[in-house]
């Protein structure tokens, strides 16, 4: 196969500058080879070339490590997962805790196709509610790992979409974000709705009252925002668990505590 018109072109003119190079440095030599010093000097050239290219390769790999360091954890971490093959899914289900009903729903992920990549299981007051974060092929969809789970057991099933940064882990993530609101206690809402997958955060000025049933069904919580007004983080068809709503207050907490010092 021949190459292209350009590719001939640059090694012609790539060509024409080696000879160019060859000739200066021949002519350089022959100079300096007729005086006692030229050997000398060549070889002082060749150290000083040598210390510069040293100096600026230092140079550069320190600039290149402040500009990671400087990224937030969370992003450093993502970083460097690199590409994820197939498509990322966050599924949500709440199960027996009884022995082997993880093996079933690893089981049921293999069936359609569908890697388990990371796993939080939390307590609730009948069971535990596990999230996964699966990859899977992009023939598979969400609701063939919803029928999946559910012939598997697992009650209340929710998938979503997910991004790559979902592969950070969630005391990584946690600590990343805690460190936001350190710097901007402001930035409350923004961090929840980081924080908790799925979950919709609004501002109020006022405390409103929360209908019985959002109460009864734990798809509403409420924290006061230390600045003025509360924060409502809510979630339809999805309950809180204890865990997410701890980690709710948890962050409020940290706000209150960074204005108090301020």
């Amino acid at each position: 196969m021949s190459k292209p018109p350009g590719n001939h072109h640059r090694e012609l003119i790539e060509l024409a500058a080696l000879f160019a190079a060859a000739g200066i440095a021949d002519l350089f030599t022959n100079l300096l080879g007729h005086r006692i010093e030229g050997p000398t000097v060549l070889i002082a050239l060749g150290i000083v070339v040598a210390v510069a290219t040293l100096v600026n390769l230092r140079r550069d790999a320190r600039r290149t490590r402040a500009r990671i360091a400087s990224r937030p954890a969370c992003e450093r971490a993502t970083a460097d997962y690199g590409a994820v093959a197939g498509e990322l899914w966050r599924v949500r289900t709440a199960v027996q805790d009884t022995p082997g009903r993880l093996a079933v729903l690893a089981g049921a992920f293999a069936a359609v196709g569908a890697n388990i990549l990371a796993l939080q299981v939390q307590p609730v007051a009948d069971g535990v509610v596990d999230e996964f974060l699966v990859e899977a092929g992009a023939e598979v969809t969400a609701e063939q790992l919803g029928a999946a789970v559910a012939s598997a057991g697992g009650g209340q099933v929710h998938v979503a979409p997910a991004d790559v940064s979902a592969l950070t882990d969630l005391p990584t993530r946690a600590l990343t974000l805690a460190h936001r609101l350190m710097r901007e206690p402001e930035a409350l809402r923004f961090v929840l709705a980081e924080l908790l997958s799925s979950a919709q955060v609004e501002w109020r000025a006022d405390e409103d009252d929360v209908r019985a049933s959002d109460e009864a069904e734990n798809t509403v919580i409420q924290v006061r925002d230390p600045h003025a007004g509360v924060v409502l983080v809510s979630r339809p068809g999805i309950p809180f668990t204890p865990a997410e709503s701890a980690r709710v207050q948890a962050m409020a907490d940290l706000v209150g505590a960074s204005v108090v010092r301020r």
